[in-house]
């Protein structure tokens, strides 16, 4: 019984350090991981030749991606 509790005290830790983890990921790694984004969905429609400019991507996709 004891050893139940502590797996899923260990358990609840790792939770704990990775949603640190995450929250560490910040706003202007953010900010770089959106440009570098824009600039390859640029760069594959110019090679594509695509007219239309290219659909601008949204912080919700961003956010959903990383989970923030």
């Amino acid at each position: 019984m004891r050893d139940k509790m502590n797996s899923h005290e260990m358990q609840s830790e790792l939770i704990l350090q990775l949603q640190s983890e995450r929250r560490r990921f910040s706003t202007q790694e953010l900010e770089i991981e959106k440009e570098k984004i824009k600039e390859l969905m640029k760069k594959s429609s110019v090679n594509k030749g695509v007219k239309s400019a290219p659909t601008p991507v949204s912080d919700d996709i961003l956010q959903s991606s990383y989970g923030l």
